[in-house]
């Protein structure tokens, strides 16, 4: 009966957990719909946005004045770069195609949170396959196993690999933008004795904010470090791996064009363990599918934004009329149950076009199943003006730009920014605040999407990022909505 209690009682918390997390830490998307959908102009621009303007939010509402940060910080984020990941001023999104991206040069977690909680100084910034030499060549980790801080995984928030339609798993990395790379690295945090002081009372744990600006002075009702611009950011990316024209690889599959991806080029190793063909160094052609990006302002604290490309998967409501998608198959005859992980352990890699294997019972190397993905939160009605708006404005710069193929799926933020910062108001605001939006990517979060009874701590990032604790021994001190901080050493 103990045992039974005690089995309940983590069941309880992990409900409670959820229902916590998903409490008045998101200003509720649905009391847009009875509001004014129309949406200021797009600007294309280099600039990150430090906040979300307070002239939009007066002039429309809330969701519109996120989810014009939101485009802006993906337009600016996704901005074409020179081999100093510097944006080039000269040139437009949508042009200078062979170049990398401003976001490209931040650094993964694993640069600076090393084993043993060793000294990450000095620092070299990752170094796109475009802009490398002989004499400059990085060779980025491939990890089947493990997500947290590697630099390249397969494995999804769930622990669970996602493979597309052609039988390649879905690639993603997470970067971390300089500001707090900076931070972290000034104050020794990559190191977990030196997060020892903070606790949830008196020594809050908090990232940079950014600086006030002109839309607002920030009032101090939460710790925050500002800058002189952006505050803390971090992206996490989602890759396709696309057919190797010069391997002879075709697309046998999917019928989308590649011209509808910003395609770059990954090089990582592969341990013998995880490959069929023993420890290799493997370079692979990869199109963006997902993005998503968590940024900390001054104003109103964190703000979620996600992204993805357009051709990924369908509406769960809309599948009559559904073509083929990155994710799903119209046709499909077998293993066809929507938002099902069906890849099978080991996850394993071979040289060969599909990627994608596992090894059976009698150790014979068999392609693993396509995952079949349908989009379960609706896009709301405001991200799908702005992404009409933005998608022309892409246009204009050149009718062959691939960045009119992506489209915001939702935003979220902090209601209340001051309550997580309050232990007098925590427990009791998130009790009795309002319900939060719903948010999730099909491409990074495509199994937890579903939400309760099935994952408890799905269909909202603040839900599961109000849980981000920092490393052990610490381990009940909340680390400001950031999961990175936990691999400290």
């Amino acid at each position: 009966m103990r045992k039974i209690a005690r089995n309940f009682r983590s069941i309880l918390e992990i409900v409670l957990i959820f229902c916590i997390g998903a409490i008045l830490f998101v200003q509720p998307a649905n009391k847009v719909q009875a509001q004014n959908l129309s949406i200021p102009s797009a600007k294309l621009t280099f600039e990150i946005p430090a906040n979300p303007s307070s002239s939009i939010r007066e002039t429309y509402n809330p969701e519109t004045a996120f989810a014009q940060l939101a485009w802006q910080a993906f337009v600016a984020l996704n901005w074409p770069a020179d081999c100093n990941g510097l944006p080039l001023t000269d040139k437009k999104i949508g042009q200078a195609p062979g170049f990398p991206r401003v976001w490209e040069f931040y650094h993964f977690p694993k640069d600076i949170f090393l084993p043993d909680g060793r000294d990450p100084v000095p620092l070299r910034s990752p170094v796109p396959l475009t802009c490398q030499t002989d004499n400059n060549l990085d060779i980025w980790d491939l990890r089947l196993t493990e997500a947290d801080g590697d630099r390249m995984s397969l494995l999804l928030a769930d622990r669970q690999p996602l493979v597309d339609r052609e039988g390649n798993y879905i690639v993603n990395e997470i970067r971390i933008n300089p500001v707090e790379v900076n931070q972290i690295v000034q104050n020794r945090w990559y190191t977990a004795d030196n997060l020892l002081e903070f606790n949830n009372t008196n020594n809050l744990f908090a990232l940079a904010c950014s600086n006030a600006g002109q839309d607002g002075l920030y009032e101090g009702k939460f710790p925050c470090t500002e800058n002189q611009s952006v505050g803390a950011i971090e992206i996490k990316a989602a890759w396709k791996v696309l057919p190797n024209p010069i391997l002879g690889e075709t697309n046998a599959v999917c019928d989308i064009p590649e011209s509808r991806y910003y395609k770059n080029i990954r090089t990582f190793q592969i341990t013998s363990d995880r490959s069929t063909n023993g420890s290799e160094i493997v370079t692979v052609p990869v199109g963006l599918v997902g993005f998503h990006i968590s940024q900390k302002t001054s104003q109103q604290g964190w703000v979620w934004a996600t992204f993805e490309q357009v051709d990924n998967a369908p509406d769960a409501n809309n599948l009559l009329t559904a073509k083929n998608y990155t994710l799903y198959d119209r046709n499909c005859r077998e293993n066809c149950q929507p938002n099902t992980p069906f890849a099978r352990e080991p996850y394993l890699w071979r040289r060969e076009f599909p990627h994608a294997v596992t090894r059976n019972e009698m150790g014979e190397i068999q392609e693993q199943i396509p995952s079949q993905i349908t989009r379960l939160i609706p896009i709301p009605a405001i991200a799908q003006s702005f992404n009409s708006t933005w998608q022309e404005k892409l246009r204009e710069v050149s009718h062959s730009s691939v960045w009119q193929y992506y489209q915001l799926v939702g935003i979220q933020w902090l209601g209340t920014p001051e309550v997580p910062y309050n232990p007098q108001l925590r427990d009791v605001q998130l009790r009795e605040g309002n319900q939060p939006s719903r948010l999730a990517n099909t491409t990074l979060e495509s199994y937890v999407q579903q939400g309760l009874p099935v994952h408890p701590l799905g269909e909202s990032c603040v839900a599961c990022h109000t849980q981000a604790k920092l490393p052990y021994p610490n381990t009940e001190t909340y680390a400001d909505f950031s999961y990175l901080l936990n691999d400290a050493q």
